[in-house]
This record gives structure tokens, sequence and C-alpha cells, in this order.
């Protein structure tokens, strides 16, 4: 590996090449049972902010893709012959939720709405055409899962168009693994990528349908709705409900596979996301057939009564 000095040039592409979205949908199209399609994106905070380098992330489920399940503030550090990347979590974190996509919500993060996440800063080396990266030594950024204490154990590697990531949480008592990936790393591709493989099929694309959703694809999309309290049901029917329309005509997709029926979708609510934005909420509901009878069955195990948008949750 190469060791010698992090030049300034070395930090500013450490962070131009994180600065993007990126997409497993490959990764996940090929192994679905293996892994979920995530998205992971990195917007740049005003250079004030940290008086330095700072970028802000979330990283999401493709089904849900204004609810992300981790968001962070990161500063770049250089520190001679590696790179820190200091990582603060988000108080309330929810109010900043679609800063990735909402230039107006990222305006809103500001320094007092953020706390350090000491022995968790992740190490940075350049090695030839990409950056090699693992949480601080120590053992000490800990986690608590299921009452089970656990450290992290982190490794990514990032090109300029490419971003391989591998979390995992061990036990501090045993050292073994608890929770994270048991399949392997999670491999992105830049956004601007994707868009280029897209275009450059194009001409296949436009002469060819798009294939159909599959049921046991349509199943899952289903089951990870339950999961998440997008999806409830109620009586005889499924209701569904997320502030993003594309998320909402996904689930149409899905209950036509399973040979069921939308009957509505309404806008039912305004919702706050930030202090200075409001989503619509969109309400689908549906009824599947006796074919599909087995996804009731599926959200009386794991699902709620309510959906995770209703006020008495």
């Amino acid at each position: 590996m190469d060791q010698t000095k992090i030049t300034p040039n070395d930090l500013v592409t450490l962070a131009h090449w994180m600065s993007g979205s990126f997409s497993n949908s490959k990764q996940a199209a090929e192994s679905p049972k293996d892994y979920a399609h995530i998205h992971v994106a990195f917007r740049p905070l005003p250079s004030d902010f940290f008086a330095g380098i700072g970028l802000y992330s979330e990283q999401v489920y493709d089904y849900d893709l204004w609810s992300p399940y981790r968001q962070g503030v990161h500063r770049l550090v250089d520190f001679g012959d590696q790179i820190y990347i200091e990582n603060y979590g988000l108080k309330n974190a929810m109010f900043y939720a679609g800063s990735t996509h909402d230039l107006n919500i990222l305006k809103t993060i500001t320094p007092d709405c953020i706390e350090r996440r000491y022995n968790c800063s992740m190490v940075f080396k350049r090695d030839g055409d990409r950056f090699l990266g693992g949480v601080e030594p120590g053992n000490m950024c800990l986690i608590e899962k299921n009452g089970c204490q656990t450290y992290l154990d982190s490794y990514v590697e990032l090109t300029e168009t490419t971003w391989i990531s591998l979390d995992k949480g061990m036990d501090v008592n045993t050292h073994q693994q608890v929770w994270g990936s048991t399949f392997g790393s999670l491999r992105f591709e830049n956004a601007r990528v994707l868009q280029m493989k897209s275009q450059q099929s194009y001409d296949i694309s436009c002469l060819e349908s798009k294939p159909a959703m599959l049921p046991p694809e349509s199943q899952k999309k289903m089951q990870c709705w339950i999961r998440s309290r997008h999806l409830i049901c109620s009586g005889n029917f499924f209701v569904f409900e997320s502030v993003d329309y594309s998320t909402v005509e996904r689930f149409s997709d899905c209950v036509a596979t399973l040979g069921g029926t939308v009957i509505s979708v309404d806008p039912v609510d305004k919702i706050w996301m930030g202090d200075h934005r409001q989503v619509i909420l969109y309400r689908s509901k549906a009824s599947l057939h006796t074919p599909h009878h087995d996804l009731k069955k599926y959200w009386i195990k794991y699902g709620s009564f309510r959906t995770r948008f209703d006020s008495q949750i």
C-alpha cells in the first residue's frame, strides 16, 4: 500500500468522490435474497459549517426513499499520512430526512443539532486510484443491538465510480459477529455511472417492453413494507401509506403482480419534513385475493395495526 503523506488534493479528491449518490441495484437484482436494494447519498455542507470540509449522508431502502434508516454528518480532517472522517449523529434526525433530495431541508442542519460519535471516526488512506478506510482502532465504537453490546467493525473501499462497504457488529466479549451482512460486502455504483449505462442501453430498452415484476419479488417488497409499518391490514383490505408517490406506484405494481386490485389512492395529510417543508402523505387501499392470503398471516406476525405515519403511534 502507498504510505506517502496525504496531500491537500487527496482530501479534496476523497470529498469529491464521496459527494454523490450510490446504489447497489445490480447486486440486489442478482442476489435479491441476500441483498436489499439500498441507496447511499452524500451532500456537501457549507464550508463554514466546520470551517473546512463537511458532508451530510443518508442511507435508505429503495422501497422508501424519504425514510432513511441511517443519517450522519461527517467532518474530513487531514492527519498527515491519513484522513480522519469524524462522524456525528443528528438530534431529532427525522426532521432532516430527505436532505439529500432537497437543498432547503439540508440548509436547516446547523452545528448545534449534531452530536459527536466518539471513537467512531473512519480512517482513510490513499492507495493508488482508490481510498481504503476502516473504523479507528480500539474496538470502542459501541452499538447496542437487541440487548447485546457490540463494537463496530467497518471496511470501505472507494473509487471515483464505486463504493464497497461492509459493516459488522462484533460482541464485545466473544468477538463473534452479532449483526451485519453475512453474505459479503455491499457493492455500490455511483449514480452517474448507472445513468450512463442506462443511456447506453436506451436503444434496446426503447424497443423492449419493461419486464413484469415477478410474484416472489412483489411478495418480498410487501413484507418489507409490513415490517417498516408502511403497510397494514384493515379488515379484508391492505392499506399502504407513503410520502413518496413513486413508492405508491410500486405498491400498485406489486398488488397487480399478486393478482390483487388497487381500490383507491388519495392524498390524506401533510407532514413536516424538517422545519421548513411539508410533504403530502398518500394512502392506497387494495384488495388481495385468496391465493396470496399468506401476506395477512405475515402481517399478523410482524406487522402493526397503525402505519408509521399515524399520530397515535
